[in-house]
């Protein structure tokens, strides 16, 4: 798990990625601009960021 400084209320933003052969893993990421915590689906064939919260797109 990553431990960052809480800065400015920043919340850690658990993301799972998606590789070319189906596997997954998770990595926790910061989100400076919307600061609320969301799921982030990452298609790795075509380095393809989709998000659950379209808003969230702002944070990429």
């Amino acid at each position: 798990m990553l431990t960052t400084e809480n800065r400015e209320n920043h919340i850690i933003t658990e993301v799972v990625y998606i590789s070319i052969t189906g596997d997954r893993y998770h990595k926790y990421r910061d989100c400076p601009k919307l600061r609320i915590a969301h799921k982030v689906l990452e298609v790795s064939l075509k380095s393809v960021k989709e998000c659950e919260y379209k808003a969230c797109t702002d944070c990429w």
